[in-house]
């Protein structure tokens, strides 16, 4: 499975640009190299930070990141929201499933 965690995790960086659970399926996809469950929940972390980085890399391109952080505590919500979605969806890796 690890080899389908970096095109997993490119995809959701991909979707975030149009829904927020593209932050889940990146967080997921980065969990897969973790070993432990708190090296997946950092791995997911991890996922929800670049995601909310190319939110900002977005803001700025579009000349509207002043504006953004403008809004105060909105702007801080945005990149707490994106690391807790990555986080929990970094633990769903951590589940195994007997058949």
């Amino acid at each position: 499975m690890k080899k389908l965690a970096l095109p997993i995790f490119v995809i959701g960086v991909a979707i975030s640009a149009f829904h927020w659970i593209g932050i889940c399926v990146a967080g997921f996809g980065l969990s897969f190299y973790g070993r432990s469950i708190k090296t997946k929940l950092a791995f997911g972390a991890v996922g929800g930070l670049v995601v909310w980085l190319a939110f900002v890399m977005y803001l700025s391109s579009a000349g509207i990141y002043d504006k953004a952080v403008q809004t105060g505590t909105l702007f801080n919500l945005s990149i707490f929201f994106a690391v807790i979605l990555g986080a929990v969806s970094g633990l769903a890796s951590s589940f195994e499933l007997e058949y």
